[in-house]
């Protein structure tokens, strides 16, 4: 590696990004700035193409018809994990009050977790037990039919 000679390695422990840039591909600290600059900007682009995204996939749901768009909202409530913000306790509650089931509020809960990639399961299971939840309901069901 190439070193600059003001640059030491045993600052580790209060090293910037941009003194762990100049570590980790030998550059001097001007070039490591301009890398990083590069990076947080590539980033914050990144991340504003993704918000639009999800923000279109949100419009163009809430666009097409449904039977209860008021457990539609709630379910993308549910989704981001924003029921604690508008005093909401749970789903049961929320079906109650808004004259459906809460499995409804279940459906659009985990509808909206899986069409805007949501990482959050306070009102559903983890992605690994959908699989097996879903074949024990199938096979409830077959015996049911028998």
């Amino acid at each position: 590696m190439i070193r600059e000679p003001h640059y030491y390695d045993d600052m580790s422990e209060i090293d910037n990004e941009v003194d762990l840039i100049c570590e980790e591909l030998g550059v001097g600290p001007g070039l490591a700035r301009r890398i990083k600059e590069y990076k947080d900007t590539a980033l914050a682009e990144s991340v504003d193409w993704e918000v639009c995204q999800i923000l279109a996939r949100v419009l163009s749901e809430f666009c097409r018809p449904c039977k209860n768009l008021r457990a539609r909202v709630y379910g993308l409530i549910f989704a981001a994990g924003l029921d604690a913000a508008n005093a909401i306790h749970s789903q049961a509650e929320v079906a109650r009050q808004i004259g459906c089931t809460r499995a409804l509020i279940s459906h659009y809960t985990t509808d909206w977790a899986d069409k805007i990639k949501l990482g959050v399961f306070k009102f559903r299971k983890a992605e690994r037990t959908r699989a097996v939840f879903a074949e024990a309901q199938k096979e409830a069901w077959s015996k049911r039919k028998d």
